[in-house]
């Protein structure tokens, strides 16, 4: 069934917010070498960029205009939304970038493959993190030169709050503010809303939406856009459709 034809008033009645529109950042190059990329950059690989063009025509073809976009800080992520929004001929003034929709910080764990990670830090360390919600990560030195707190990017962000190494607790916590004030006010305004990040942001945030649930991104396919719609009146998950796939709704 397309996007546009999904009924936006759920079972039961209840009033949606909506479309909101999100997309995991293309492959880059760091996911094609299985490296841990986090906060450093790594640009789209080529297939990245085809990922992007392929999201932008999906939304296209579900009539879909997005009034406002959002993205994180990093390369990998604005090129994502440069893509999809050219393709889309929308002006460059729509997208915003904040830090807040960065990837989870992975600490020591920066810039390393998995069997790196082990040899260096142990197993038990890295399997705590990749698979817990609360265990941060082995912790980047703030000395290290690729602590954000000498990236000029975050010049504007307080120093306290820049981090050396994130959980996924951590990464929803960074998340919420924004989410809970820019989002929500302007799909309560109407608008229809494209935020392209990252993977862990994407999972964290529609399982918290879901209500502590699974994330649909963990059993649906990962780089496509996926249309959300949010209860009116408690601002959680009320239907949730990978564009080009059966619509799904969460349990309850």
């Amino acid at each position: 069934m397309p996007t546009s034809e999904v009924d936006p008033v759920p079972p039961g009645g209840t009033p949606t917010l909506g479309p909101l529109l999100l997309l995991r950042h293309g492959t880059s190059r760091a996911n094609i070498e299985g490296r841990v990329a986090g906060w450093q950059d790594s640009p789209l690989a080529p297939e990245g960029e085809r990922d992007a063009r392929r999201a932008a025509g999906a939304i296209r073809a579900a009539g879909l205009a997005p009034d406002t976009v959002y993205t994180s800080r990093l390369t990998r992520s604005q090129r994502t939304a440069g893509i999809v929004t050219t393709v889309l001929g929308l002006p460059p003034d729509r997208v915003r970038a904040t830090w807040r929709l960065n990837e989870r910080h992975a600490g020591a764990f920066e810039g390393l493959t998995r069997d790196e990670m082990t040899v260096r830090f142990g197993r038990d360390p890295v399997r705590s993190w990749r698979r817990g919600y609360d265990a941060p990560p082995v912790p980047m030195d703030r000395d290290d030169p690729r602590h954000p707190v000498h990236d000029p990017r975050y010049d504007d962000v307080p120093r306290d709050l820049l981090p050396s190494g994130e959980s996924a607790a951590d990464v929803l916590a960074r998340v919420l503010p924004f989410w809970t004030t820019v989002v929500h006010g302007d799909l309560a305004a109407g608008r229809t809303v494209l935020v392209v990040t990252h993977d862990r942001v994407l999972r964290v945030l529609l399982a918290h939406l879901a209500g502590g649930g699974v994330s649909p991104l963990d059993d649906g396919p990962g780089r496509v856009p996926w249309v959300v719609s949010l209860r009116a009146d408690d601002l959680t998950l009320a239907g949730c459709t990978a564009l080009g796939q059966a619509p799904t709704r969460p349990a309850g």
